[in-house]
């Protein structure tokens, strides 16, 4: 509970929107991390977790023993660019019926993805 605190009175850094995105997925992982409810084993969604803070994520996450559900928009490619003994999902955030499939089963949902510039404006 005491980590908790720390991270829950950290003024986040406001000079950009990535650096706020940042800080509050950094954030979001830890309280999700704390021993205490990983002894429940829950199921944690990690959308973006091929990314470089999703990276961080699943990693901090299963050194905590939860079970983590990493998704992706390429599951192998990420499975081989990130490694690792996960069972990568592939989720299409535009799609309903995509995100519906895979949140279903899942206790907690951390969402650390990002956008292109290949696919247009944020």
């Amino acid at each position: 509970m005491a980590e908790w605190r720390r991270w829950h009175a950290m003024e986040p850094p406001m000079n950009s929107n990535l650096a706020r995105r940042q800080f509050l997925s950094v954030a979001l992982g830890l309280i999700l991390a704390t021993p205490v409810l990983a002894q429940e084993s829950h199921k944690v969604l990690v959308v973006g977790a091929s990314g470089g803070t999703g990276r961080f994520i699943i990693a901090m996450l299963e050194e905590q023993g939860y079970e983590v559900v990493p998704t992706s928009r390429s599951p192998e490619r990420a499975a081989e660019t990130v490694g690792g003994d996960f069972a990568w999902q592939q989720m299409d955030l535009t799609s309903r019926e995509s995100v519906d499939a895979v949140v279903r089963d899942v206790d907690f949902v951390v969402t650390a993805h990002g956008a292109t510039q290949a696919q247009g404006p944020n």
